[in-house]
């Protein structure tokens, strides 16, 4: 995190600043590092009283949230230090193998269409565009929002999954807890601020694709790979923390029905293949 804040920084990216890394665990147990104070608004479940009431505010937060990650996209990685961050090649194939990996790990029961799942998005990986720096974890939830003007970001936070690689998988994310109007009330219960999303005034999933595509220059055609992709790395998170629920390893309320929710994330990657236009992830070939 420090490396990447450090290089983010000299890009003028809305991110906190770092003050001082510390790598002697004699200090403190572990390394750590200090950053600048960021004050906002962060909409984890629900849009704040008071912030944002209108659709036309709700709408520059879409527009705003993507804005964001084309700048962080438009990085130059080598001329602000992060040439060795990451190892762009094969990104996005270790990626499914990394998460396929990772559910091994922290399986608590077999889900039948897992399998399939994963195998058509093995046999599906598309071409990625040039590498970026990428957030991996690029969410609504992960930013700061100026508290008198919804349309300016504050800070982008929590960069522990940053590395170089596909910037579609950034997009894919955002997607994959991105709520609308029209989204069946089971689907808004899967993902923090899916609700808050599906309020009048903020962008479509559509929308977040298209103004991407426009401000990037990007090809977003095999988009739908990456937001199945990350319904799917979703469900493996929700079954590690399930795992550490039962193992009796994590405690306290609202851990029990994430086994049940980590079957949802599943069926839903699985019925978007299903319905997607490539015929590799409906599993015809």
């Amino acid at each position: 995190e420090h490396r990447v804040l450090s290089g983010i920084a000299k890009a003028g990216f809305p991110a906190p600043v770092p003050v001082a890394l510390c790598e002697d665990p004699a200090v403190n147990d572990y390394p750590f590092y200090v950053m600048n104070y960021c004050e906002g608004v962060i909409i984890a479940e629900s849009v704040p009283a008071g912030f944002a009431d209108e659709p036309p505010q709700r709408r520059k937060i879409g527009h705003a949230l993507v804005e964001t990650l084309v700048q962080l996209h438009a990085i130059d990685y080598n001329a602000v230090g992060l040439g060795e961050f990451g190892r762009p090649e094969g990104y996005l194939e270790r990626q499914v193998r990394r998460w396929s990996e990772q559910w091994d790990r922290s399986e608590t029961r077999p889900i039948k269409e897992l399998p399939e799942l994963i195998r058509r998005l093995r046999n599906s990986i598309p071409n990625s565009p040039a590498p970026t720096i990428v957030h991996g974890d690029y969410r609504l939830g992960n930013m700061m929002l100026d508290a008198t003007n919804p349309g300016r970001v504050v800070a982008v936070l929590d960069w522990e999954m940053a590395t170089l690689g596909d910037p579609l998988s950034d997009l894919g994310y955002t997607l994959g807890y991105w709520g609308e109007a029209t989204d069946p009330p089971e689907y808004i219960a899967l993902n923090a601020t899916s609700a808050a999303t599906a309020l009048p005034g903020f962008l479509t999933r559509a929308e977040l694709v298209a103004e991407y595509a426009r401000l990037s220059g990007r090809d977003v055609s095999s988009i739908e790979w990456y937001e199945i992709f990350a319904r799917y790395k979703l469900a493996v998170i929700v079954e590690g923390i399930h795992a550490r629920f039962l193992a009796g390893e994590t405690v306290g309320e609202g851990f029990e029905g994430l086994g049940a929710r980590c079957e949802a994330l599943i069926g839903g990657a699985f019925a978007a293949t299903e319905r997607a236009a490539d015929p590799r992830l409906r599993g015809i070939a």
